[in-house]
């Protein structure tokens, strides 16, 4: 287990993106037993993700192979069924849900609701930039829509706002750290403008053009010009532009350009590093394909 122990030590995780199926029995023996002695705290598992009975086949192959134990995150899951949900809640599992991507993929999302009445919880957050948010507000958006248009507004702003906060970091196995507004956790916050009475509705009509400033652990990492320059020199600061708005970045390590750089030589191809987001309604799909009724 030493490759746990070694590897995964700051954050407590492991993460599985290949086939699980092809995991081989010394693999499998190392992941629950980092588990179960604590090595790490969450195992991320890709599992279930596509429409066909193989994707399903990965949910029987995790359980009948012992990983349907807590601390396992299931990322995906599209075709699992209610019952497959019993036996997360049981067993003390979470379900990460990346909807946009799986609409654009698949067509289909994971059946939220009956995780949900299952009492699994639920973290929300994009999946790789490819077929994926750009980022968490957009993928907020999508997520609502999504309840709108194909679960009859089952899944409220509010759950949805906890689904990317204090859900996420249970889920992420953090939630010692992050997730919420107490003493002694990280100060990890954003402000922005008020759009609507309500504040989780609120956050579904912002973009990141109007984020006024971003703190990582009660530090000022990105914002308006003025909010940032109230703390730290300009010396120090890059100025980028988000959809169009000036900000404001704080260049503790290397340029902002230089960040850049580095992740399109990355993407290469695939895909564009930022794109323009449509600006209408709260929700609004970027060619988005229609869910296939459930």
């Amino acid at each position: 287990m030493a490759k746990y122990r070694d590897s995964f030590k700051n954050y407590g995780v492991y993460s599985k993106v290949t086939d699980v199926t092809l995991a081989s029995p010394g693999e499998i023996a190392e992941a629950r037993g980092a588990l179960y002695y604590g090595f790490i705290n969450r195992l991320f598992l890709h599992v279930a993700e596509g429409v066909d009975p193989r994707s399903w086949s990965e949910f029987q192959f995790i359980d009948a192979v012992g990983l349907t134990m807590p601390g396992v995150a299931v990322i995906h899951g599209i075709p699992l069924t209610p019952d497959d949900f019993e036996i997360m809640a049981g067993a003390g599992m979470y379900l990460i849900w990346s909807p946009k991507s799986n609409l654009v993929l698949y067509g289909e999302t994971a059946d939220v609701v009956a995780a949900l009445d299952a009492g699994v919880p639920v973290a929300l957050g994009p999946d790789w930039s490819i077929s994926g948010s750009d980022n968490l507000l957009e993928e907020l958006k999508v997520a609502y829509e999504y309840s709108v248009e194909q679960l009859g507004g089952a899944i409220t702003p509010k759950q949805l706002f906890k689904m990317a906060t204090c859900d996420a970091a249970l889920v992420g196995g953090v939630n010692d750290q992050l997730g919420s507004i107490e003493a002694g956790l990280e100060a990890d916050l954003f402000l922005a403008p008020k759009f609507d009475p309500d504040p989780h509705r609120s956050l579904l009509k912002t973009y990141p053009k109007d984020i006024d400033l971003v703190l990582i652990d009660g530090a000022p990492v990105c914002g308006s010009p003025e909010l940032m320059q109230l703390w730290i020199s300009p010396i120090y600061l890059d100025e980028i532009t988000v959809n169009h708005r000036k900000k404001m970045f704080y260049r503790d390590w290397k340029p902002f350009a230089l960040v850049v750089d580095e992740l399109t030589s990355v993407l290469g191809e695939m895909a564009p590093l930022v794109e323009d987001e449509p600006e209408s309604k709260p929700g609004f799909r970027r060619n988005l394909p229609k869910a296939r009724k459930k």
